[in-house]
């Protein structure tokens, strides 16, 4: 485009940030950056700022993401949350909630996406009563009906905690079918915090859902007698390969079946066998 003379505006710029937040791509998120500094007409584009923060923030790059956000004189509630969701990522709960006090504090009101990134960062850093306490004022405060990523990170949170008889409660109160990546976070958990009995219950349900993958490579018919176990120091010598990031380890009529975390949104989505 530009070797052929067209300038790119702000949409087209906007719209190709969010490719380069990937770590290998973040030199040319840079260049853009700077192609942007350098044009002064690009300077009242909320929307261009926003997705630098952004990428800068799903890159892992805190402090560039910070230096862009500062320099934005009229801030929405895009901008605060994806420095949140950035902050919450890199397991710095405290700052995240600090900046979410901050935007509340503007009276710039948070929407679902918002409440999503909020409640990760403290799923992330372990501040369950914070969770809580703000899982209850997005409906009462700002009357935002939670939706099944709200509840995700609510099982993911209390998961994380050992917190499991809540995590199932959350699970079986939710006005939404389960998805297999919650009952995959919830069985990763019970293998954690040595939860047998809720772990049983956990792999049974999640073998009971249709296949929506190829990752699922398991026989329904056998749900009933798999059981949880725990890995010993002879499973990680002969299943080095894999042994190191596996979840949870079923059998299945004698067939083991393993679970491994695959990154989807901070949450455990698949099985190999």
């Amino acid at each position: 485009m530009l070797l052929s003379g067209v300038e790119p505006n702000y949409v087209t710029i906007a719209s190709i940030l969010p490719l380069c937040a990937r770590v290998a791509n973040l030199q040319h998120g840079k260049e853009f950056h700077c192609y942007i500094i350098r044009r002064k007409v690009f300077d009242d584009y909320l929307l261009l700022w926003n997705a630098l923060v952004a990428m800068y923030a799903r890159s892992g790059k805190l402090l560039a993401a910070k230096h862009v956000f500062d320099l934005i004189q009229k801030r929405d509630e895009v901008t605060y949350t994806s420095l949140i969701a950035g902050y919450g990522m890199q397991d710095e709960g405290h700052t995240a909630m600090k900046l979410f006090e901050e935007m509340v504090n503007l009276q710039i009101k948070p929407d679902h996406v918002t409440m999503v990134a909020v409640l990760s960062a403290c799923s992330h850093c372990g501040l369950v009563l914070e969770g809580q306490l703000w899982f209850k004022k997005m409906q009462s405060l700002y009357g935002i009906v939670p939706r099944l990523e709200h509840f995700s990170c609510m099982v993911d949170l209390y998961g994380r905690a050992g917190l499991l008889n809540k995590a199932k409660e959350t699970i079986t109160r939710m006005p939404y079918k389960p998805t297999t990546a919650m009952w995959a976070t919830l069985l990763g958990a019970c293998r954690i915090h040595g939860n047998t009995d809720i772990g049983e219950w956990a792999a049974e349900k999640l073998l009971e859902l249709r296949p929506e993958n190829s990752g699922y490579c398991v026989d329904r018919q056998h749900a009933c007698r798999c059981r949880l176990l725990e890995r010993t120091s002879e499973s990680q010598d002969s299943d080095e390969e894999f042994g190191r990031n596996e979840v949870s380890r079923l059998y299945l009529g004698g067939r083991r079946v393993s679970i491994y975390p695959v990154r989807c949104g901070g949450h455990v989505e698949s099985i190999r066998t």
